[in-house]
């Protein structure tokens, strides 16, 4: 049976980790593709949660791996949103102004309030690595969690329903593809997030479409050189963050 917390509503359930449409509506899939890839690893998250949270022996003996897993995931979601406002939106600003719920202002409150989750996590954090079987910390440090993943779940949301008009009325598909490129280099330049973020979106649109996979490595990953340092990535990242994930959740990934 799934875990329930207090009150009896499931666990995790405030976290939709629906996928949005991809391959079907190129203003759309510029921002899906990438809130999709996050979606994913936020259900991994609720999946570990409940995982530690039902275990007898207490959280303290996964707190090590689930800290090493969140720092991974928290560059995977830094390199999301940086792409979103060092490239994305100040290229449709360029031309067009956008909705109110989606304007710069209103983008850096809903980002202002993702942060003080952050920082409450840090807390919680700080916390049960000094303490360690702190099940009140833990329990905070869930709460905060699920708190985060649904701020950022409501963000692309409301980014994905906002935004893609904007695209359609002044835009082309050919001037998104430059802003992927453009998103590339970008990221490449970003210490730390290239080797995350490169190789989980490779992983997961592998995963939801083999045919769309070869026309993003086509597009995105262009010649031998990227090619081979998206494979490094990928090998690392599946040796390292997704077995962790997997053996935190009670899987094993074979060796590959």
């Amino acid at each position: 049976p799934e875990s329930t917390e207090e009150g009896g509503t499931p666990f995790g359930s405030q976290v939709d980790t629906t996928p949005a449409r991809y391959g079907q509506c190129w203003s759309l899939d510029l921002f899906s593709l990438y809130h999709n890839v996050v979606r994913y690893q936020l259900g991994q998250m609720i999946a570990i949660l409940r995982r530690i949270s039902s275990a007898p022996c207490g959280p303290a003996q996964f707190l090590q791996d689930l800290f090493s897993w969140l720092d991974t995931f928290q560059k995977l979601v830094n390199a999301v949103l940086a792409a979103h406002e060092r490239v994305i939106f100040p290229w449709i600003e360029s031309v067009a102004e956008l909705e109110q719920r989606v304007s710069k202002e209103a983008r850096e409150e809903a980002q202002a309030q993702m942060e003080e989750a952050s920082v409450a996590v840090s807390r919680c954090r700080d916390i049960l690595e000094h303490e360690g079987d702190d099940q009140f910390a833990f329990a905070t440090l869930v709460d905060c969690l699920t708190l985060l993943g649904g701020q950022l779940v409501g963000y692309f949301k409301l980014i994905e329903r906002e935004c893609p008009p904007a695209l359609e009325m002044f835009f082309t598909p050919e001037a998104k593809n430059d802003v992927e490129s453009t998103m590339r280099d970008v990221i490449m330049r970003s210490k730390g997030q290239a080797e995350v973020f490169f190789p989980m979106v490779s992983i997961w649109l592998e995963a939801h479409s083999h045919s769309l996979h070869q026309k993003w490595l086509n597009r995105v990953m262009r010649g031998g050189r990227r090619r081979l340092q998206l494979m490094i990535w990928t090998k690392a990242l599946k040796a390292g963050y997704l077995r962790t994930g997997d053996n935190l959740i009670g899987k094993r990934r074979p060796i590959r």
